[in-house]
């Protein structure tokens, strides 16, 4: 069971020794997840260019898409 709300409405908060208490203490303080600044992880210059699309599509075709044909086949 999760005790963290999904909304920035509600807290985390519980009477002493509960624990939800235990589980605010545990994360220095945080009540909820929008407490904390949220940043954005995906970088363009690793993951955006056309080029690194089309390795991971030749990737998939060889290691992926190949193999499960020859296993298909009984190879």
């Amino acid at each position: 069971m999760g005790l963290y709300p999904i909304t920035p409405k509600y807290k985390v908060q519980g009477p002493e020794g509960s624990k939800q208490e235990m589980t605010v203490k545990f994360t220095g303080g945080m009540r909820s997840f929008f407490d904390i600044p949220v940043g954005n992880v995906y970088d363009d210059k690793i993951a955006g260019p056309k080029k690194r699309i089309e390795e991971v599509n030749s990737y998939f075709r060889k290691e992926i898409a190949e193999k499960h044909k020859d296993l298909v086949k009984g190879k």
